[in-house]
């Protein structure tokens, strides 16, 4: 094998557009979306969160398609929805949707309200029964 110097090594466009900052919800990280669904629930981890009992319910509310995809492939088109339908937004300017934070998120109208899931200390569902 060839040696390369590092300093003549070209830099991909696809490594550019990593590391640059965007304010499009649609280039929203993994991980961003990992952060605006624990801040959106109401959780400390995702682990906290069911993919039956958390997951599917607000997927269905917000119009997300659900079937046949777990936990990890439900994160950021239920996190695009949740910014686009005005759930949550964020308080820094400007803002990055590939390096969210949680301390810079708002929520707007808590998802639970709209549906019968709700949030307690253990993050598991609750139900009103009449």
């Amino acid at each position: 094998m060839p040696f390369r110097d590092s300093d003549t090594e070209e830099i991909s466009d696809e490594q550019i557009t990593e590391d640059e900052p965007s304010s499009s919800v649609e280039d929203i990280s993994q991980k961003s979306a990992q952060i605006a669904i624990v801040t959106a629930f109401e959780c400390s981890s995702l682990q906290n969160l069911s993919v039956k009992a958390h997951l599917i319910p607000i997927a269905k509310q917000l119009g997300v398609r659900y079937r046949s995809k777990g936990k990890r492939d439900l994160l950021t088109p239920i996190a695009k929805q949740l910014f686009l339908q005005g759930y949550l937004e964020s308080e820094a300017d400007p803002i990055n949707f590939k390096k969210l934070k949680r301390c810079e998120l708002k929520v707007i109208r808590p998802i639970f309200q709209d549906s019968s899931i709700d949030s307690n200390s253990e993050g598991s569902p609750t139900t009103d029964h009449d």
